[in-house]
């Protein structure tokens, strides 16, 4: 960025320190942040800026925008990616007399803000404390560095920055090293808690307990399984031992309705949630059913069909979709993952029967990661191996048996951040592996934050997609 100069003029100058920051995408934690624009105008201001003015100090010849006096300047940025918030830092120049809110000459205002958006400062400035030009006796300028962080999401972002019309010339500011990232926030962590049926909630970040999203037993909560974010935002939960569906505000956690009644279609008990390709939602009716999964329209909870049964399946429980619209389906009593075409017909792997796409596997949950791998939680070893989801060949063991103490778990989530989490019930922890090497990074939600933690899901605030589906 930037062009040559338009103006050149001399000021007194203030010594500051300058770092010039590299790179674009960095892992801050869990929050994906990109620096998308940087300037401190040492090659002048480019065509973003409404103005493109560019002076420098008396001694060391720094340069910034402006001065400016009773002008609207303006900074345009367009094809932002994908975020949901933006953070602005830069450097205020205030010259020559500022009276602050000073009822004789001020008050001397400066107002920053972003174009349909909200006002991110509006106050008076005073540099009665700043230097003197040792040559004509006058105070020269103060800089202010500032920092803005708001909610934005749209792909054209224009901040604008102006002081008051006081009408005097001698009232000039300008701007030097002008950062801008934006991010993609962090959902919060909620967990099941299947002692008193009620829904926890943690902060995404650290893991820190915030507080109970839903209450013990509301809506009719009792033993809750699958915690899904459907593409409404809402939350959908199956309530084992009630025997439905139900449906809460994704944000607030209060009760919405009952999605699929007891009974409808056939159902028995409800295990895993998924929606598909097509919008609707797809339940394991994993005992005293059907044994098979049914389907149901996404927006009304009416029953449509019976989409998969048969060919090896026997109590299925958690599900999954890949890019082809096929369906990954983990059978209880048959020890076995199964899969099924978008059609819903059975789709074994090479020399396998019926659905059967890992025969002879005790299984109790899987997940589809961001390599379009197929990772599989076990009962025996309490690890997690990982397959080729097109084959079914075995791949390797990602998550050794038992790391960091893991002993019960019937449920597992690749996180906003790329790493895997899976909550130990026994115990009442959620822990955290590296989505790259299956290596432990550490306990997540530590014991005595909750209890009875049996599945997971991430608040949608970055996620895309609903859980279920394959990972980008």
């Amino acid at each position: 960025m930037g062009g040559p100069d338009e103006q050149a003029d001399s000021f007194g100058e203030q010594e500051t320190s300058e770092s010039v920051e590299q790179g674009s995408v960095e892992a801050q934690w869990k929050d994906a942040e990109q620096k998308v624009y940087s300037e401190n105008f040492g090659r002048g201001a480019g065509p973003e800026w409404s103005h493109r003015t560019v002076s420098r100090t008396t001694k060391g010849e720094r340069k910034f925008l402006g001065p400016f006096s009773e002008q609207e300047v303006t900074l345009s940025l367009t094809s932002l990616p994908d975020h949901d918030e933006v953070e602005v830092q830069l450097e205020l120049f205030v010259f020559k007399p500022r009276d602050g809110h000073a009822a004789t000459w001020g008050p001397d205002r400066w107002v920053a803000s972003v174009d349909n958006g909200p006002v991110l400062l509006d106050a008076t400035f005073s540099n009665d404390a700043a230097p003197r030009d040792a040559r004509h006796g006058n105070r020269e300028y103060t800089i202010h560095p500032l920092s803005f962080t708001f909610r934005h999401t749209g792909e054209r972002l224009t901040l604008r920055f102006a002081d008051s019309n006081r009408g005097e010339s001698k009232k000039r500011w300008g701007l030097d090293s002008v950062k801008v990232k934006v991010r993609k926030k962090v959902g919060d962590l909620l967990v099941s808690n299947n002692v008193d049926s009620s829904v926890l909630r943690y902060d995404g970040k650290t893991g820190a307990f915030v507080g109970v999203f839903i209450p013990s037993g509301a809506g009719g909560l009792d033993n809750p399984q699958e915690l899904l974010y459907g593409p409404d935002g809402k939350l959908y939960i199956a309530s084992f031992t009630s025997r439905e569906v139900l449906r809460y505000d994704g944000k607030t956690g209060a009760f919405i309705d009952v999605f699929v009644p007891e009974g409808s279609g056939g159902l028995g008990f409800p295990g895993g949630l998924v929606f598909g390709p097509d919008g609707n939602l797809y339940v394991a009716d994993s005992f005293g059913g059907t044994n098979s999964v049914l389907r149901y329209d996404g927006t009304t909870g009416a029953f449509i069909d019976v989409f998969a049964s048969g060919g090896g399946l026997f109590v299925p429980q958690k599900m999954a979709f890949d890019k082809q619209g096929n369906l990954f389906v983990v059978s209880i009593l048959g020890n076995n993952v199964v899969r099924y075409d978008e059609n819903g017909a059975p789709f074994p792997a090479a020399g396998q029967p019926g659905a059967i796409l890992i025969p002879d596997i005790e299984s109790v949950t899987i997940a589809i990661g961001k390599d379009h791998k197929l990772y599989v939680g076990t009962t025996p070893g309490d690890d997690v191996l990982r397959f080729n989801a097109r084959t079914g060949a075995f791949i390797d063991v990602f998550a050794e048996p038992g790391s960091a103490g893991l002993v019960d778990y019937v449920d597992m989530e690749f996180g906003p951040d790329g790493n895997l989490y899976i909550p130990d019930f026994l115990p009442a922890s959620v822990f955290r592996f590296s989505g790259k090497t299956g290596n432990f990074i550490d306990v997540f939600v530590p014991a005595g934050a909750g209890t009875g933690a049996a599945t997971l899901t991430f608040m949608p605030s970055q996620r895309k997609k609903p859980h279920g589906y394959e990972a980008d």
